[in-house]
């Protein structure tokens, strides 16, 4: 091969190079330009999100003060209600807020206000309602409603075993229970009941001592029943109780506070609704399954009304048809 013809070869593989360099180079560009397209789009998206999310936080602020309006007690005042929080209703109206908020917040603020004048005007002239009388004290340091002392109480003991379960040894009782009280119906008459856990530790492996010869004890308490609301102040057969008379007789929570409150026992409305609430968490699988069985039917209800049907074919226009 000659000089020209070697040189005359490298040119073409040049030329094939170029065009090959020309074409990788359009890719680049035109990927460039995707990417460019999708970095703006993603910025748009994004824009697109802050605003939906400001307009969701909008709407669920706007829903809580209308449920605030409807349903709100006004004798916590700015605190706690329906999660408003204390800085949005005591706040300055501020261009964030659109008018209609700047108006529901204004009606809010003009509510409890009004609400909390006529309550103290109501209680200076007939003094109110007592909703703590001497029967409702609180107890055991933690705010826990307490009972009529008055009342009868049944008392359930529940003494601790008679052995270690890790070492076998005697255990020793200390005579301090825990006594925890709950009110139930007990063959259709209401009882207090108190149930009192004996106290004890194991001489042998449950007493230490530290560096310091400080002896320490191991306290073990008796177990008790679990029931349906655990260190509640009802018991299972009451709550199901008040659910019969909710669900079947049609009571409100109002008239069945009344219905034990001349029993004896205050229980407010709050107490009802919150135990029907947790009824109906607990019992929502059984209505699942119960719906669910029912789908499974050819029929779910059946029309039997009489009617009088013209023209039927094989019958009289005066005759009842099913």
């Amino acid at each position: 091969m000659t000089n020209e013809e070697e040189l005359t070869r490298l040119r073409m593989r040049v030329t094939e190079l170029e065009k090959a360099n020309a074409k990788e180079r359009k890719k680049i560009d035109a990927l460039d330009k995707k990417i460019g397209s999708l970095v703006k789009e993603n910025a748009e998206l994004s824009e697109d999100v802050q605003v939906l999310s400001r307009a969701v936080r909008a709407g669920e602020e706007k829903l809580r003060l209308s449920l605030f309006l409807r349903f709100g007690s006004s004798s916590e005042k700015y605190r706690k209600l329906f999660n408003i929080p204390v800085e949005l209703l005591c706040k300055e109206e501020e261009g964030s807020l659109s008018e209609e908020e700047k108006k529901i917040l204004a009606q809010a603020k003009q509510a409890v206000e009004q609400q909390c004048a006529k309550n103290e005007t109501g209680s200076q002239e007939t003094g109110g309602r007592n909703r703590n009388p001497e029967s409702r004290r609180r107890g055991n340091g933690c705010g826990r409603q307490g009972f009529d002392p008055s009342y009868p109480r049944q008392r359930k003991e529940f003494m601790l075993a008679d052995t270690c379960q890790s070492c076998g040894a005697g255990l020793v009782d200390i005579g301090s229970p825990d006594v925890h009280e709950h009110i139930d119906i007990v063959r259709n008459s209401l009882h207090i009941i108190q149930q009192a856990r004996h106290k004890g530790y194991c001489p042998d492996c449950g007493e230490t001592h530290d560096a310091k010869g400080v002896r320490k004890r191991t306290i073990i308490t008796a177990s008790a029943p679990s029931r349906f609301i655990p260190g509640g102040l009802a018991g299972d057969s009451l709550v199901a109780a008040s659910l019969v008379d909710k669900f079947f007789y049609g009571l409100s929570v109002t008239r069945i506070s009344k219905r034990f409150r001349n029993l004896g026992i205050e229980l407010s409305e709050q107490n009802f609704a919150n135990w029907h609430l947790r009824a109906g968490s607990e019992l929502k699988p059984v209505a699942q399954a119960i719906r669910d069985y029912i789908l499974t039917q050819p029929a779910i209800n059946g029309d039997e009304s009489r009617l009088q049907v013209l023209d039927e074919k094989g019958r009289s226009d005066t005759l009842d048809s099913w």
